[in-house]
């Protein structure tokens, strides 16, 4: 579950959610400049939400709980 966001400088911002079986999950982000390379994520990822739990509830939502 992803977006991605360019303003008019040509800037971008990707937010997206992650997971896995040892890993609540979290929020994180990444992004270049526009005058970074093309195809590169030159400033990096961070992580901008870590979740405390797990939603275990088979009823078809995903959630992050705080």
């Amino acid at each position: 579950m992803g977006s991605i966001a360019v303003d008019q400088n040509g800037n971008t911002a990707l937010g997206y959610s992650v997971s896995s079986s040892d890993m609540f999950p979290a929020i994180r982000y990444a992004g270049r400049l526009s005058s970074d390379p093309l195809n590169d994520l030159a400033q990096g990822e961070a992580n901008m939400f870590s979740g405390t739990g797990a939603q275990t509830d088979t009823n078809g939502r995903w959630a992050i709980i705080v």
